[in-house]
């Protein structure tokens, strides 16, 4: 399971799932999601690290838009 706070979920999730697929899509890992949470459930070690450093940036850079708003 990848911990996202859940003020950043939608923007992690995305309308319908897209954002998951679009993280998979663009790192070959597995992401998916069960009862609001977000896992990695399938790939190599690298893919699944690249999922994660993914969402990682994307939580970064949300933070950052917000605080220099």
């Amino acid at each position: 399971m990848v911990k996202i706070p859940a003020e950043y979920k939608g923007l992690i999730i995305g309308k319908g799932g897209a954002k998951l697929r679009e993280i998979s899509e663009q790192t070959g890992a597995e992401v998916s999601r069960r009862k609001g949470e977000v896992y990695i459930t399938s790939g190599t070690e690298r893919q699944r690290e690249e999922a994660k450093v993914n969402i990682g940036i994307r939580l970064v850079r949300r933070s950052l838009f917000i605080k220099f708003q």
